[in-house]
């Protein structure tokens, strides 16, 4: 009976040092994942970030762009104007040239009177 005890300790004793080494491996594999974890969770915020600044980027990219377009739109605008403007005095400068062609030629017969 002494002897069956004494094996009965032996076993539950290795059974116990089983389940303590086993406790330590997955306490240890617990906290490397843990650490994986706060790393992937780094990672992420960290591409957030980035994605943030590239969003930002764009957009003030893409407001840039709105603002050109609309610069160029008037200045298409303005050039339009312009252009009429150029027209309407090349005709009254052909206007006034004809005015002073009869004017001379007035001016010529009066003369030869």
């Amino acid at each position: 009976e002494q002897g069956t005890l004494e094996h009965k300790m032996k076993a539950a004793e290795a059974e116990y040092a089983g389940k303590a080494e086993q406790r330590r491996l997955l306490d240890s594999e617990l906290a490397e994942l843990t650490d994986i974890e706060a790393r992937r969770r780094a990672e992420i915020q960290s591409a957030e970030g980035t994605l943030l600044r590239i969003g930002e980027r764009e957009v003030g990219a893409l407001a840039k762009e709105a603002l050109l377009e609309e610069r160029d739109a008037g200045l298409r605008e303005r050039e339009s104007r312009l252009r009429t403007r150029e027209e309407a005095v090349g005709k009254r400068d052909s206007q006034v040239r004809a005015l002073e062609a009869v004017l001379l030629a007035r001016e010529k017969v009066v003369q030869e009177r």
